[in-house]
């Protein structure tokens, strides 16, 4: 169920995102019907939920530091996001970071991101990331990153999960309409030939009525 939160900045509905990621983790969502949403804790970069520096200075002005603390804390530990990249076209950096020689993509738009959440009985929010120091309302280190991520143009879908057990330790998962969710799948650039025709059964398989289509990224130019 997509849930809307007031004090975070939503992207627009039409926005263009992107989701990269290893072939495996493509045929777990495909099977699963469901996204994984990681613990910020589990996340790579140790800074995740915390502010920065610059924002504490901010927020001291108003805020104890040990609520501050508090909220940090909390964060890292309850917050699961799944990271959707945003941009009209295709980003060879996220091709590079994100997935190998069999990496996928899934298009999608915000609109669709919020439709697919449509069975989920939790409350899904969306906002899109800052990188450095947030202009207000952002009060919240969820959607707070360094500037050297930058890069990521980041569209996150979070929720708040506390329960630890069943083997949700490092996150949880989310159930979606794959059948609103994905506009498009493409496959990496850099992919063997014989790797878009397995995608293709993969999607035939589980009841998915959308071509694969390798990424042109850096396919010759005629001249």
């Amino acid at each position: 169920m997509y849930h809307k939160v007031v004090r975070f900045p939503e992207p627009r509905n039409s926005a263009v995102v992107w989701r990269y990621m290893p072939f495996v983790s493509f045929v777990d969502v495909l099977q699963r019907r469901k996204l994984f949403f990681s613990r910020l804790e589990k996340l790579a970069d140790p800074h995740e939920g915390f502010y920065s520096a610059e924002m504490k200075d901010i927020l001291e002005e108003k805020v104890p530091k040990a609520v501050i603390r508090a909220t940090e804390r909390f964060s890292r530990r309850n917050y699961c996001v799944n990271c959707w990249h945003e941009n009209e076209g295709e980003s060879a950096a996220m091709w590079a970071i994100y997935s190998q020689s069999d990496g996928i993509a899934i298009r999608s738009t915000v609109k669709r991101l919020k439709d697919s959440l449509h069975n989920e009985d939790r409350k899904v929010s969306i906002a899109r990331v800052h990188y450095g120091t947030a202009p207000a309302p952002v009060t919240e280190p969820l959607t707070l990153k360094r500037k050297s991520f930058s890069h990521e143009k980041e569209i996150r879908l979070w929720c708040i999960e506390s329960d630890r057990r069943n083997g949700q330790e490092y996150g949880t998962r989310i159930s979606v309409d794959l059948e609103l969710l994905i506009d498009a799948v493409f496959v990496s650039p850099k992919a063997e030939g014989w790797i878009t025709p397995v995608v293709q059964s993969a999607l035939d398989l589980h009841g998915f009525h959308v071509e694969a289509v390798q990424s042109t990224l850096y396919s010759n130019v005629l001249v």
